[in-house]
């Protein structure tokens, strides 16, 4: 939905500029939210991203990616939940308008494994039927979540290998749950943690 509110006048002149730089000559018909208590641009979606280094205030991500082997769980076939799941999403959903699954185990794979951490009581009733993100290649490019820049994603994943080039900024580092997968792991905790330093 587009917004026309600009909350400081003197934002007037910044705002003509972008419109202008995105092919826009009335001001009015360009879709801006300027929000400078919460420096968010919902512009940033049409605009380039060489614009950020013009003084235009950087996105704050309001979409979170999640992998799954390594992350939540500890693979698809054993499937043990990482300490604190629960917590985990529960929390993550308070910060995050939307939440995504991008990982390598397939949709069909991964809807059995989700559901049955519902029934456990381990996730949250919503993770059932989160968004899940196809996609194909070498790494888990965030432009491919549709209807989103990738300065509005953060993606939460154990394997940097799996960070698109150019994308780091936007990657949550967690470590790995592997065997013997510790009853006290914090690893959910610290990225929770991790994740709200970031939003400030």
């Amino acid at each position: 939905m587009a917004h026309w509110k600009l909350v400081l006048p003197e934002e007037t002149a910044k705002c003509r500029l972008a419109a202008r730089i995105a092919g826009k000559n009335d001001l009015r018909s360009f879709p801006v939210m300027a929000c400078l208590r919460f420096k968010c641009w919902s512009m940033s979606s049409v605009l380039p991203p060489s614009l950020f280094n013009m003084g235009f205030p950087m996105p704050r991500p309001n979409i979170l990616a999640l992998d799954l082997e390594g992350t939540l769980i500890s693979n698809a076939v054993s499937q043990i939940p990482r300490p604190g799941l629960n917590e985990f999403l529960t929390k993550c959903r308070e910060i995050f308008p939307r939440i995504v699954m991008y990982t390598t185990v397939s949709e069909a794979r991964f809807r059995p494994i989700a559901e049955r951490l519902v029934d456990d009581g381990l996730a949250p009733h919503w993770f059932a039927q989160i968004e899940y993100v196809l996609w194909t290649g070498a790494t888990k490019d965030l432009a491919r979540i549709g209807g989103a820049t990738v300065q509005q994603c953060l993606l939460v994943d154990d394997f940097e290998g799996y960070v698109h080039p150019g994308q780091h900024s936007q990657w949550v580092r967690i470590d790995c749950f592997e065997y013997p997968y510790e009853p006290a792991d914090q690893g959910l905790s610290r990225v929770l943690q991790d994740i709200r330093q970031r939003l400030g």
